[in-house]
């Protein structure tokens, strides 16, 4: 949601010349992934299968990216590793079906 909303202040408070352009291109990537960010978590909140494998996903790809980063991401490593260990559990499982 965050993404989203800083993808459409992007797009609106785009400066001249070059920045304009990079603030139109920046501001469409947030607001897209901003989007799929929301889609997902309401794939969760309702409990879709797929939204339990996307988000095991992002979060193995943030622990990877966060032990590439060490020692900065340590704290991103730690709640990556904490929603990893939750998707997992016996009654997070049952609730997506798994």
């Amino acid at each position: 949601m965050l993404a989203a909303g800083a993808g459409i202040l992007a797009l609106g408070g785009a400066a001249g010349g070059i920045f304009a352009a990079l603030g139109v291109v920046l501001g469409g990537v947030m607001l897209i992934m901003g989007l799929f960010q929301i889609f997902v978590a309401w794939g969760l909140w309702t409990g879709r299968s797929w939204a339990w494998i996307l988000a095991l996903i992002f979060s193995v790809l943030g622990v990877i990216f966060a032990i590439i980063s060490l020692p900065n991401g340590i704290i991103s490593l730690l709640i990556n590793g904490v929603i990893i260990y939750y998707l997992f559990t016996k009654p997070v499982k049952a609730f997506f079906g798994k």
